[in-house]
């Protein structure tokens, strides 16, 4: 079981990358149609939206609190290149295709990048990271 409060306060990787996944998940579960039309840039959102955007900020919630319990900024570097990485490609994917143009989006969009190139400095450059992610980065 994965306690979903924050475990401490420190100033760690652990907790940058951790509280960015926990609060978009906490913000996603208590007002869902807000994260849908203010973050994401949907104009109507319908229930499907809703009910896709739950299920999505339930994951990032644990995901989060997962992420703040680690105690080593390498496992969480990993972590954070996979998850901030599929993010920005998803959104990348997402203006491309004009399902979601807002300016919030495209803000989260170019931090998600950020964060991305953050955590492959984090574990000796993009270029160690790419190569190695099918042998480390996802045997965690």
């Amino acid at each position: 079981m994965v306690p979903v409060l924050v475990p401490k306060t420190d100033q760690t990787l652990s907790n940058a990358f951790g509280i960015q996944a926990w609060g978009l998940g906490l913000a996603g579960l208590a007002a869902p149609a807000w994260v849908v039309t203010n973050v994401l840039g949907a104009a109507a959102p319908c229930a499907s939206s809703i009910n896709m955007i739950r299920g999505a900020c339930l994951a990032s919630l644990l995901l989060g609190a997962c992420i703040m319990k680690k105690a080593d900024d390498a496992s969480v570097a990993k972590t954070g290149f996979l998850w901030f990485g599929g993010w920005t490609l998803l959104m990348h994917n997402a203006m491309n295709a004009g399902t979601f143009a807002s300016q919030n989006f495209k803000l989260l969009a170019a931090w998600n990048l950020a964060m991305t190139v953050v955590s492959a400095r984090r574990q000796g450059g993009i270029w160690k990271v790419v190569t190695s992610l099918d042998t480390d980065g996802l045997n965690q």
